[in-house]
């Protein structure tokens, strides 16, 4: 049931169930991870907020055209910024909602996050400008598009930023009852991150996975555990949903669980081939995934896990 609701700068908003919206990131645009509006009658609730308040202002403003209701729940999956930091676009109307060690995590490596970013932004998005100027290659111009238009963003909402944290945490599990339905949200440890939420519809047929999925797109596996992360892309198959909604990419189905269990498979059996860490900047995406997008996350995920082996076999 993927029908359009609508699109504007930062996201494609698509019709995956009744009173549920996927709203998924469009190329160039500065929300970079996708999100979710949910309709449960007399309550209005966004999964997810994007990395700007840009992004935020015009997931807000979708969530109130389709449901006819400000926005009274926001859901932080996890702590990456693509995913939290257009909280402040909702605040302080909206009760902001995460699992008690994501609140942690935006606290620690969130802050950490914060001040990398502002430090080096205008550095990385110098050079990426020059190396996209200079490149010739139509191929290697294109792949420069993404991590480019990461980094416009960065620069773009960095100035106006205010992180908003989560008022509200639950521990494992939450269920969230309006006059139209409930939705129910699970926690994952150490899947892409230690802490990982997702909502599920069961009456719909519909779980907003984040990034415990990406669909059509490398994962980035260097935060969380990718030889637990398989076993519970095996659990989100148990909830037998029609459709997934993911951190990254299209909408889904229980196919592409089994795509990225045989990716993060593929990946650890080249990792424990390469002798030495040099090489994985030589080691060419397989052919199955080389037109998946965020290829740059190939070489990060082959040495995340090769130096994991390592520490394993010295131990």
């Amino acid at each position: 049931m993927n029908t359009a609701a609508g699109s504007g700068s930062h996201y494609r908003i698509e019709a995956v169930g009744a009173g549920l919206y996927a709203a998924i990131h469009r190329p160039g645009g500065w929300a970079v991870g996708n999100a979710g509006i949910v309709d449960l009658g007399d309550l209005t609730l966004v999964f997810d907020t994007g990395m700007t308040a840009a992004a935020g202002v015009e997931l807000r403003q979708a969530a109130e055209r389709l449901t006819g209701k400000p926005v009274s729940l926001v859901i932080n999956s996890h702590y990456h910024n693509d995913h939290v930091w257009g909280n402040q676009a909702f605040a302080p109307e909206a009760t902001i909602v995460a699992s008690a060690q994501t609140r942690q995590l935006l606290l620690s490596a969130g802050q950490e996050e914060v001040a990398h970013y502002q430090a080096t932004t205008a550095g990385t998005l110098e050079k990426l400008q020059a190396r996209y100027a200079a490149e010739s290659d139509p191929k290697r111009r294109q792949a420069l598009t993404i991590p480019l238009s990461y980094y416009e963003a960065l620069a773009g909402s960095l100035p106006e930023l205010e992180v908003q944290l989560p008022s509200v945490t639950f521990p494992q599990r939450l269920d969230v009852y309006g006059q139209a339905g409930s939705v129910r949200l699970l926690t994952y440890r150490n899947g892409h991150t230690s802490s990982d939420t997702i909502l599920h519809a069961p009456a719909a047929g519909v779980v907003f996975a984040a990034d415990l999925l990406f669909v059509g797109c490398h994962p980035y596996l260097a935060d969380g555990d990718p030889h637990n992360l398989p076993t519970i892309l095996d659990d989100l198959s148990e909830l037998q949903a029609d459709v997934l909604v993911p951190g990254h990419g299209p909408v889904g189905a229980t196919a592409d669980l089994r795509a990225l269990q045989a990716y993060i498979h593929s990946c650890a059996e080249t990792a424990l081939q390469l002798e030495e860490e040099t090489e994985i900047e030589q080691s060419l995406v397989p052919e199955a995934y080389q037109e998946w997008e965020l290829a740059n996350f190939y070489a990060a995920n082959l040495r995340y896990l090769w130096q994991q082996a390592q520490t394993n076999n010295a131990g």
